[in-house]
């Protein structure tokens, strides 16, 4: 016997829920009846034991329908049977009343719902008759979960206009292409752990073979390729979005890694212009393999989209099976992709430095880490947050004015990359090229930055000196800054750096931060010269800023960053070139190399700062410079320890080390006559943060009132940083603070500041 389902397979739609409508149009008291059943299929849902309610009491509405009979008749004739096919069958079977499968269909038997007086469905006497069915040759299904329990010779599975013939070996073949999708996502799981570091680490590449770290990148994988396949309904459309883009992403991770030591995290993706922009000045790491893997996914995509055909399946399923997908994706992001225990558990610790960040990153996979930071680029309230406790601390200050004779010029600089390698006492220098250096120190105020960035992220320490935030906003409107408190008082604020003002958006950025003007690359540098500035040039160009400001009659403000000496470091290029210091056959060829093209690049800023110092000094108007590094160089993996300097983020001395960059506070004689002071002498160690504080304390000025709030806090707290506070002059790991309440409290003013403009209040 052959058989065929009457639910959208010989009727195009849904008998069960057309007739309703049909009949709900004429009396809306069915309505009820709506509710009614879903509350039945709620319970059959829940309760095994409860099972068949809903099919038992859906078609009690029937029993308020007036001339049943007519009614289907004259519904009948809306003929809706499907004859796009000629079927061969013998018996029609689905769970439908009989009476409605009569009224379309003659002459066939029918194994469907049958009635008691009250129209309840007698389901044992349907489950009876399913069971009989032994003798199936042929069965038109709607899908592969219809009627399992009937074994048929042949399968037809009918969709919309399509029907697709099944027997052992098409299910065969259909098992075969479903183990296929898994594998092709196995292969790029597998392609993306090359991608972790900027070269191939055997031994980080045999950890990801562990059971746990494998499958928590798998499944972001097989994640995505359920999603983008129910979207588009095309496997080879899939297996490309996919595959590319963990290519691509693999790409731009050893990029990032080679040029800055920081992974690709999803908060990057709002610097895809500023990206866009390095790639035009820095080769991008094209491995071999990576030509290999390109070649393979394009050859996977036309052997795909020959073998698979398009998903046929109704917009309605394909919403539900997306959302269903979408659901799934976000719990498991949310119970297991965010779950920091899980996290702390996978990879194998014992291959890194743990107190090194980047590191940590790495040992978990390209994926799994760059999924991990997904909510790290969204500027959330601190925990407890409290607004109005925030606001009264903030209001327990007065905003001060600088008194209009106190009003001297202010030129501030931060440096890139920029350290003292003569402190740490390993080198043994052939020149002194930090003599300019020393010399200017100790004629000022000098001291260290103890930053939270190492090769870079500079624009962490150069906010973290304009605002006095640690946490930081979007900055995609006007905020709060000291920018701001100077234009407040009658300053010309302006802000320089020789190349593309796409940077860390700082177009946009220095604008809102309070900055009258931003001068870079495309504004103003490149209509002088094609090349970016170097610092002798760059300086030049401030000091005639510096002096255009003279004719307003109004003091000036500068804030600049410098470009000269920026990474990479590259000692395959530096041979044969100066060397301040003898290999002796001591040190690694190529990390020789690359240390000295950056001290080579050290010694030409130095004299350009001196060259900038001497000039300020010969200025008549009071004029206070002060100048600082944003982080530590990027000289490979082995430079530092090449030199023999601890860089273990797990003592005192090594966590310094890794972060710690000169600052200097530098006052011409006309600035030390305003404020009476010598500008001499050893600067605290401090985070940059506390720098404009530390300028402040010195000229006994009191400034707006998150200044002054600051300098309180500085008093006990003055370094903060994810690895170790300084409390009361003494350095401590941060879990173990002893000013917890002090901090959390500063992070609530931190995020209220940086969110609500202060009142100018006196």
């Amino acid at each position: 016997m052959n058989y065929t389902q009457f639910n959208n397979v010989l009727y195009r739609r849904n008998i069960n829920a057309d007739f309703y409508l049909y009949c709900l149009k004429s009396n809306f008291k069915l309505i009820k009846y709506l509710f009614l059943n879903l509350f039945y299929f709620l319970i059959s849902f829940l309760f095994v034991s409860k099972k068949d309610i809903y099919n038992k009491n859906k078609f009690r509405y029937l029993k308020e329908v007036k001339e049943l009979d007519k009614k289907l008749t004259q519904f009948s004739k809306k003929n809706k049977l499907n004859d796009y096919y000629n079927f061969d069958y013998d018996v029609i079977i689905d769970n439908v009343p009989v009476i409605f499968i009569k009224k379309f269909v003659k002459g066939k038997k029918i194994i469907g719902y049958e009635f008691d007086s009250n129209f309840n469905v007698k389901i044992s006497d349907y489950n009876n008759m399913i069971n009989t069915v032994t003798d199936c040759k042929k069965f038109y299904r709607r899908n592969i979960f219809s009627f399992r329990t009937i074994k048929a010779k042949s399968n037809y599975f009918v969709f919309n206009k399509m029907i697709k013939y099944y027997n052992k070996e098409n299910v065969l073949e259909l098992l075969l292409k479903i183990f296929l999708f898994f594998v092709l996502t196995f292969i790029v799981t597998k392609f993306s752990f090359l991608y972790t570091n900027y070269i191939v680490d055997p031994e980080m590449i045999e950890s990801y073979s562990a059971t746990n770290l494998f499958f928590i990148n798998y499944f972001i994988v097989l994640f995505f390729f359920v999603l983008f396949f129910l979207i588009s309904k095309r496997i080879h459309v899939s297996w490309l979005i996919v595959s590319f883009f963990v290519l691509a992403l693999g790409v731009a991770n050893q990029t990032k890694l080679l040029y800055r030591d920081d992974i690709v995290k999803f908060e990057d993706f709002s610097l895809l212009k500023e990206a866009g922009i390095m790639t035009e000045r820095y080769a991008i790491v094209f491995r071999w393999y990576t030509i290999v893997i390109l070649f393979m996914i394009l050859f996977m995509f036309f052997l795909l989209r020959k073998i698979y055909n398009k998903l046929s399946i109704k917009v309605y399923k394909q919403l539900v099976a997306i959302i269903i997908c979408i659901i799934i994706g976000f719990c498991s992001y949310k119970k297991i992709y965010r779950n920091e225990n899980i996290y702390d558990s996978i990879g194998d610790k014992t291959l890194v430095n743990n107190w090194i960040i980047t590191r940590t990153y790495q040992i978990r996979g390209l994926l799994y880490p760059f999924v991990y930071t997904f909510e790290d680029g969204f500027i959330k309230p601190p925990e407890n947050y409290n607004k109005k406790e925030a606001e009264k601390v903030i209001d327990s200050y007065t905003y001060k004015d600088i008194d209009d004779d106190k009003k001297v010029n202010i030129v501030a600089i931060m440096l890139e990359a920029y350290n003292d390698f003569s402190k740490f006492e390993v080198i043994d220098f052939n020149e002194d090229i930090y003599a300019p250096l020393h010399k200017i120190q100790s004629n000022s105020i000098s001291g260290n930055l103890v930053t939270n960035i190492f090769g870079g992220g500079t624009v962490n320490t150069e906010r973290s000196f304009l605002t006095g935030y640690y946490n930081f906003p979007t900055f995609r409107k006007e905020t709060n800054s000291y920018v701001w408190y100077f234009k407040e008082q009658g300053y010309n604020a302006e802000a320089f750096h020789p190349i593309y003002g796409a940077f860390y958006n700082r177009g946009t950025v220095d604008i809102n931060l309070g900055f009258n003007y931003y001068y870079n690359y495309e504004n103003t540098f490149s209509k002088i010269k094609e090349d970016f500035f170097m610092d002798d040039d760059f300086y030049d160009y401030i000091i005639k800023k510096y002096n255009d400001n003279k004719e307003t009659k109004t003091p000036y403000f500068s804030f600049s960053v410098t470009y000269q000496n920026h990474g990479p470091y590259n000692g395959e290029t530096y041979e044969g070139k100066n060397y301040y210091f003898d290999n002796n056959g001591k040190y690694d060829e190529e990390a020789y190399n690359t240390i000295n093209e950056y001290l080579n690049g050290i010694k030409s800023a130095t004299l350009s700062l001196e060259k900038l110092i001497n000039y300020f000094d010969s200025e008549s108007e009071p004029v206070i410079v002060i100048f600082f590094g944003d982080h530590n160089p990027y000289i490979g993996d082995n430079g530092f320890s090449e030199l023999g300097v601890n860089m273990d983020l797990g003592t005192v001395e090594g966590f310094l080390n890794y972060y710690e960059t000169p600052y200097v506070i530098h006052a011409n004689e006309s600035a030390k006559k305003v404020f009476d002071k010598s500008f001499v002498g050893e600067g605290n160690k401090i985070s940059p943060i506390f720098l404009m504080n530390e300028l402040f304390e010195y000229c006994e000025l009191e400034g707006n009132q998150y200044l002054q709030y600051t300098t309180d806090l500085k008093k006990h707290v003055d370094v903060l940083n994810r690895y170790y506070y300084k409390e009361d002059g003494v350095f401590v790991k941060s879990s173990d603070s002893n000013y917890k309440k002090e901090i959390d409290e500063y992070n609530n003013v931190n995020y209220y500041v940086a969110n609500n403009r202060l009142k100018r209040t006196s």
